[in-house]
């Protein structure tokens, strides 16, 4: 959740996850987090000697502005809005 925030504040209006199935952990902690799969790719992912279905997974973190704004380096987001999430979550 807090990655989510931290990229908000660098305009990211989406995010993807890619998780090798099955992996039931990883498919519900995209799901706690608002994640929803967008599609699954079989047999395209080798783990362990053995061919595995690929799941990717998006998330829309912001409504869609009627332009983009563009991607803004980490480097260049105001450091106190960066410090005020990371406090917020280090409870």
């Amino acid at each position: 959740a807090c990655l989510m925030d931290l990229l908000k504040l660098q305009n990211v209006i989406n995010v993807s996850g890619v998780v090798t199935k099955p992996n039931p952990a990883s498919e519900r902690l995209h799901e706690h987090f608002g994640f929803r799969l967008a599609g699954v790719l079989r047999n395209t992912g080798f783990k362990k000697g053995k061919w595995l279905d690929v799941a990717w997974y998006e998330k829309n973190l912001s409504d869609w502005p009627a332009k983009p704004l563009p991607l803004l380096p980490f480097s260049r987001v105001e450091q106190a809005q960066v410090q005020n999430i990371l406090e917020a979550y280090s409870h």
